[in-house]
């Protein structure tokens, strides 16, 4: 007969064929199970974890695109101070040198040329100013006073390398040529080589008519310099036979003595300024009165960020806030994007396939108890079929036969009604025949 839980036993021994046995399962364990037979409540658990772990990811990668970009931005600001600094020192290192200069004049007004070299020698002028081409003292010389200003000249020769060396062998010729009230002409000065060395009858007025204007103004002037093919700053410093530069106009003028002049080389000033930050361009500019001068270092990028910071130098002497030099910066702009961002983008991309394959790994674990289900209904049937079916033909066999046989007798057996002989002997000739 058969077991109660649906078990087989065989006609010869009575062993148990097969025996399915259906665990006590628990609420928990029902409910589990419930949802294990419904995979797409996990696919849309995993979904969920995919597109929060996605949007994290994007919030994650913009605030470090912020962040970097934040960075960026002080590291400009920080980069363009140093460079500023920078300047102000170098500027402040010129001006030292002109004060120097003005004291040894005003101290002898009426210097040569080779006293002037012996004092420009003595304080390493061009050893300590790389900056510098060339340096001296230019003179306000009368129309009517032309001729004996050539003399003096020719007595006393400018020795452009210094006061040991050879004088430098030339004829006395204004540039420009034409009559003019005065000229602003050299008496003494040195330079850096013969390249830089400008002819003595040079007139500096037409070539800076800002020197002028210094006079007048007691205040130092600035004003673009062409050198062949680049562009160096000249720079006209009023001395007076006075410890200070007189209050008036008029006192100005009579006391005047002549202009230290420097004439340098701005890209020496820049290139120092700008040792450490390669990706930084410099615009370089000095307004005040009738003095503008301006230079760059670099081209700067387009769409640069920028910033702009006055030097203050020369506000001890009255130039007003908005006069004096300036120095803006510039640097490539700030890229604030996740695609811009290689940081952002690594982390955006990392992030969402992280997602992803947490969401898939989720799916398969959660969904891996219904597929072993599955498999074990699927080898379970397979093997129940063999045990009970002829595996040559396919056609139920003995044990099968008398599976049956033994339901329809107990069957028989509940229900008197039934004619179990007949049955059983019908039963027992299929048997037979099988």
């Amino acid at each position: 007969m058969a077991e109660r839980h649906g078990g087989l036993r065989s006609a010869a021994g009575g062993k148990v064929l097969a025996r399915v046995r259906h665990p006590r399962i628990r609420p928990a364990g029902r409910l589990r199970a419930r949802v294990s037979e419904h995979p797409g409540i996990w696919v849309a658990v995993a979904a969920v974890l995919v597109v929060i772990g996605v949007l994290a990811s994007v919030f994650g990668a913009g605030a470090v695109a912020h962040d970097d970009a934040a960075r960026q931005r002080l590291d400009f600001h920080l980069a363009s101070n140093d460079v500023a600094a920078t300047l102000r020192l170098a500027i402040q290192h010129e001006e030292d040198l002109t004060y120097s200069a003005s004291a040894f004049i005003t101290g002898d007004p009426r210097t040569s040329a080779a006293g002037f070299d012996r004092w420009a020698q003595a304080v390493q002028a061009m050893q300590r100013y790389p900056e510098l081409q060339t340096f001296g003292l230019v003179t306000l010389v009368s129309r009517t006073h032309l001729a004996a200003f050539e003399r003096y000249m020719a007595a006393h020769p400018i020795r452009p390398l210094g006061a040991t060396a050879a004088p430098q062998a030339e004829h006395f010729a204004l540039f420009p040529a034409g009559n003019r009230p005065y000229y602003c002409l050299a008496v003494a000065g040195l330079a850096r080589s013969l390249a830089n060395f400008v002819p003595t009858g040079t007139d500096y007025c037409d070539l800076a008519p800002t020197l002028i204007t210094a006079r007048d103004s007691g205040f130092t002037g600035y004003a673009p310099f062409p050198d062949g093919g680049t562009t160096d700053v000249g720079i006209e410093t009023p001395v007076y036979a006075a410890e200070r530069p007189p209050t008036t106009p008029a006192a100005r003028d009579r006391a005047f003595v002549g202009w230290v002049g420097e004439v340098i080389a701005p890209q020496v000033l820049t290139a120092q300024a700008l040792a450490g930050h390669p990706h930084i361009s410099v615009d370089m500019s000095y307004d005040a009165g009738g003095s503008h001068v301006s230079f760059v270092s670099r081209r700067a990028p387009a769409h640069a960020q920028t910033v702009t910071i006055p030097l203050r130098v020369g506000a001890a002497d009255g130039l007003a806030n908005q006069e004096g030099w300036t120095v803006q910066t510039f640097a490539a702009p700030v890229a604030a994007g996740i695609a811009d961002n290689t940081n952002a983008l690594t982390l955006l991309v990392g992030g969402s396939l992280l997602s992803i394959m947490l969401g898939a790994l989720v799916f398969l674990l959660a969904t891996g108890r219904t597929r072993a289900l599955g498999v074990v209904s699927e080898k379970t049937r397979e093997l129940s079929h063999q045990a009970l079916h002829d595996a040559l033909t396919g056609l139920p066999n003995r044990t099968l036969v008398l599976d049956r046989a033994e339901q329809m007798l107990a069957r028989a057996g509940r229900e008197p009604r039934e004619k179990p002989f007949r049955q059983s002997f019908a039963v027992a000739q299929t048997a037979q025949r099988v």
